[in-house]
């Protein structure tokens, strides 16, 4: 069954399954048209009651954090429904109500919960249901796949990069965000073989994606957080092959031996050496 709360140019479409919140013309500068949200991404509704100025609902996911940032960047997030009026607010409160009970069919069903929305955008690229993400900030966009990021430059924006850059996740050091000010933000990728300039200019470094909105930002968090987990995974599988057992050892060489790519006198050789 549907359920449809309206706020101030957004609408709240309550369905068993997930929320929907469409935005009007007012928001979409900021904002996708449509956000979608599983239950089971969702953590819990922040009511703020308006007062001499607007108040909001904002719809905070699990992994998520908001205490950092104003009252406006949460009010122009995509997650957020601006309420200007009482028997607005009123609306919501029915909603918060009916949302917490399919949040509570949730638990009581032990229905897989996703602790951070990362964990389940890495699974999908590990398990390869998925290729890649791309995110997109004000001059480039970030594509992550399961071994590679690419910094895609956009033409006449980006004053430092040409076309694209592809970077194994493996070569990555850490990834930096800087949140959006009076000027703009950054997102940084530090790999290995990248030098800055080493002097001011005006031009973008081409390791740097310029981002200048709250959702922007917010998605580069998450960009962040998928980037550290897949190198996280990679140099867990590198731990794994490392700590071989002699017996799994020998395993790998004769199955080496009898594809033929190595001979009988290599691995009986090779065997010798982890038997002693």
């Amino acid at each position: 069954m549907e359920h449809t709360f309206k706020g101030q140019g957004s609408t709240l479409v309550v369905l068993e399954d997930k929320l929907i919140l469409k935005h009007g013309r007012n928001k979409r500068f900021t904002s996708s048209p449509t956000v979608e949200i599983k239950y089971s991404d969702l953590d819990k509704l922040i009511l703020q009651k308006p007062s001499i100025v607007s108040g909001y609902c904002y719809f905070l996911r699990k992994g998520f954090d908001i205490q950092d940032l104003s009252k406006l960047d949460i009010m122009a997030d995509e997650y957020a429904i601006t309420i200007s009026f009482a028997h607005q607010f009123k609306r919501f409160l029915k909603a918060e109500k009916l949302i917490n009970q399919y949040l509570d069919n949730i638990d009581q069903n032990d229905t897989p919960v996703v602790s951070f929305a990362h964990e389940k955008l890495l699974n999908e690229l590990i398990n390869g249901k998925t290729k890649s993400y791309d995110y997109s900030g004000l001059t480039g966009s970030i594509v992550i796949s399961k071994s590679t990021i690419t910094l895609k430059y956009k033409k006449f924006l980006h004053t430092g990069g040409k076309g694209s850059k592809t970077v194994d996740i493996q070569k990555i050091s850490s990834v930096s965000v800087s949140k959006p000010t009076m000027t703009s933000g950054k997102v940084k990728i530090h790999y290995e073989g990248f030098a800055n300039r080493g002097y001011y200019s005006p031009k973008e470094e081409a390791n740097e994606i310029t981002i200048t909105n709250i959702n922007q930002y917010n998605q580069m968090l998450e960009a962040k957080e998928l980037i550290l987990a897949l190198k996280r995974y990679h140099e867990n599988q590198v731990h794994s092959t490392d700590s071989l057992s002699p017996a799994d050892e020998i395993r790998k060489y004769k199955s080496l031996f009898d594809e033929g790519i190595i001979s009988e006198e290599e691995f009986e050789k090779k065997k010798k050496e982890l038997l002693n």
